[in-house]
């Protein structure tokens, strides 16, 4: 007396295990009970760990969290921000450009910092930390800039690829 299939007339189409409900068509899509895994890896799957919560787990750990709240949770499977990246890795965030064309003084990669204006009328970026290109597009210096009203992106610190910096001014001494 145990289903392993319904099929009715109107397309539903409800699938089941051990006498439970796992998967289930409906109007707009399919409703599944418990994890997506993939094949016979039991260790990688998509589930929805909490209440409007959605985890993708590898190797049986979460590796990418999505809570309700729009948190993002690399490598933590309670984000406490909107973005937050967790590892024991040297390095955490690696920011990689393959353009093979940059020439001198190109950003190649960065931060922007932007600040939304509260009457809707735009937004602005407000301040960065941006790496540039040097000679055949080899990195040379980082920067550290701000912008305010009359200013935009105002360089305020340079760090030179030889270890020299230069605060409140474009030019590294010698």
């Amino acid at each position: 007396n145990e289903y392993s299939a319904r099929l009715y007339n109107d397309g539903e189409v409800q699938l089941y295990f051990n006498g439970n409900e796992k998967l289930n068509t409906v109007t707009d899509g399919i409703n599944l009970t418990g994890s997506l895994q993939f094949g016979d890896d039991t260790n990688t799957y998509l589930q929805r760990s909490a209440a409007d919560t959605l985890q993708l787990v590898t190797g049986g750990t979460a590796a990418l969290t999505v809570t309700s709240s729009q948190q993002i949770g690399i490598g933590t499977a309670s984000p406490d921000t909107l973005l937050h990246l967790s590892g024991a890795d040297t390095a955490v965030i690696r920011l990689e450009n393959t353009d093979t064309s940059l020439t001198t003084n190109q950003i190649i990669g960065g931060l922007e910092f932007e600040k939304q204006d509260p009457s809707g009328a735009g937004a602005g970026v407000v301040g960065g930390v941006r790496m540039y290109s040097g000679v055949d597009g080899i990195t040379t210096y980082l920067t550290l800039s701000t912008s305010n009203s009359s200013t935009n992106n105002e360089e305020h610190i340079r760090l030179e690829s030889d270890g020299k910096v230069g605060i409140g001014t474009s030019s590294v001494p010698t």
